[in-house]
């Protein structure tokens, strides 16, 4: 029987109580909630300890918690979970840290934390983090940087690989970094803290020498930190240019172990007006430069029995959407290529994985805004979702398919290929199909809606990711083993 990655996180624990309002308010203002508070468990470590349980490792908790109500709640849901939370410290006469958190009808949302107990561990959580043999460390900075210091010191000379989360951004986060950490996790704001310069977010970036530009400016803040970066740019459908660029890659940074096919491109197109062309080079951007770059890297992974391939498609896949039926054949295209390739190379220790955002506001849906109300009529939220729903790190659903239980253990029938679908609804049965990344108050929502969704998704094999109350920053996912 294969062991179970054994994962500690040294981190938060809050207890969240979300509002769902019209707006945010503005100073001084008062908003009403058209519904209830919802109280769940959270934080930061304790989400990461979850998720981490939740993908089948083996996960200990560390932390403190306040000898309260919230306390005793927030233990058992991690026991509930089935992480080991002997770790977890109660203090007595502290209250248990906690979240208040308001969430707009667009998706954005502001939140203010009273650390509690978190701002109380100290060197005995930093001894029990390092008590048990782990092979990857967690941590996050919702508790003291000299706590993080020194756990960063005694996993680094322990040969523990760590993974740095730094939200929120903390003072001293430079130090933190000096002698190195083998995964730091931030978003763009973060990002744009640590490195003294704003960071373009995944459409922030601009066309040709600008977004040339951008990306030279961030390879060489990366570079800055002790790190290699390399930005090289390519025409992705073009095999002689892939190959060039995979070749400068190696060469640089040495060989490809991870790959993302993110390319794309959506040109809107009735049927009275797609044309040949703009088939072509929908095909082209969105599948073939799939197919070439998987193509210029799989053997390598193959020869290290190792590789993680994730393929960007869409709920166009399965839907038919506003774009047109040449972006559905693209986007259908990919998971085909995906459990293609899943297929034949999982026996060698590559998983290939496809990862389909909902309906998001981006600079590829901007063009379409006079169409929000179809769009949103697509989404359980009925409303389009946020990039940083799904590019901030505590929210990637890819980090699903990258990780090493993308893997099916269990029977030689499933390929080790983990789709997670995007939701949408059958515009002439108005019943909602097999749905994929949706957030906190989706689950709800599509419960009310339909429970043929739920039984759809049982019947198909499908596991259904469910709250239990670790919701905030987690969503909650479908993931298919495709057979």
């Amino acid at each position: 029987m294969e062991q179970r990655p054994r994962v500690t996180v040294l981190g938060s624990l809050n207890t969240d109580i979300s509002v769902v309002v019209p707006h945010l308010p503005a100073p001084g203002e008062t908003v009403l909630s058209p519904g209830g508070a919802v109280i769940g468990s959270g934080g930061k470590g304790a989400n990461q300890a979850v998720a981490a349980a939740r993908l089948g490792a083996a996960v200990r908790m560390v932390g403190c918690c306040g000898d309260d109500e919230f306390g005793r709640r927030l233990r058992a849901g991690l026991a509930a979970e089935g992480v080991n939370a002997s770790g977890v410290r109660a203090v007595a006469g502290a209250a248990s840290g906690l979240a208040l958190i308001t969430v707009d009808t667009s998706g954005e949302n502001a939140i203010a934390v009273a650390a509690g107990a978190n701002s109380l561990a100290g060197n005995e959580e930093v001894g029990a983090a390092l008590a048990a043999p782990c092979e990857v460390l967690v941590l996050s900075a919702e508790i003291p940087v000299r706590v993080l210091a020194a756990a960063l010191e005694r996993a680094r000379a322990a040969g523990v690989m760590c993974v740095l989360n730094l939200a929120p951004m903390p003072a001293g986060a430079a130090d933190l970094l000096a002698a190195g950490v083998d995964w730091l996790v931030v978003n763009e704001h973060e990002a744009a803290v640590m490195l003294g310069q704003p960071v373009p977010g995944p459409g922030g970036a601009g066309k040709g020498a600008a977004g040339d530009a951008d990306a030279q400016a961030v390879a060489a803040a990366i570079r800055a930190l002790g790190r290699r970066s390399v930005a090289l740019g390519a025409d992705v459908a073009d095999g002689a240019q892939v190959a060039r660029m995979v070749a400068a890659v190696e060469s640089t940074l040495g060989p490809v172990d991870i790959l993302v096919n993110n390319a794309g491109i959506a040109l809107r197109r009735g049927l009275e007006e797609l044309n040949e062309a703009d088939f072509d080079r929908t095909i082209a951007v969105n599948l073939k430069s799939a197919f070439l770059c998987t193509q210029a890297v799989w053997r390598g992974m193959r020869e290290r029995r190792w590789g993680r391939i994730v393929n960007i498609s869409s709920g166009a896949a399965r839907g038919a959407g506003i774009v047109g039926a040449h972006y559905n054949a693209s986007k259908a295209g990919m998971e085909g290529l995906t459990r293609g390739y899943a297929a034949r190379l999982v026996k060698d220790g590559v998983t290939v994985n496809a990862v389909a955002p909902s309906l998001i506001e981006s600079d590829m849906t901007a063009p379409h805004r006079a169409d929000r109300f179809e769009l949103v009529q697509e989404s359980p939220h009925r409303r389009l979702g946020k990039v940083c729903a799904i590019a901030e790190p505590r929210k990637r659903q890819w980090t699903i398919a990258r990780s090493d239980s993308a893997k099916h253990r269990k029977s030689p029938r499933h390929c080790g290929t983990g789709i997670v679908f995007s939701h949408h609804r059958d515009k002439h049965t108005r019943k909602w199909n097999i749905s994929g990344h949706w957030q906190q108050f989706g689950l709800t929502q599509l419960k009310k809606k339909s429970e043929t969704a739920t039984t759809s998704a049982r019947s198909l094999g499908v596991s259904i990711g469910r709250g239990r109350g670790f919701s905030r920053g987690q969503g909650c996912h479908v993931s298919a083993l495709v057979a």
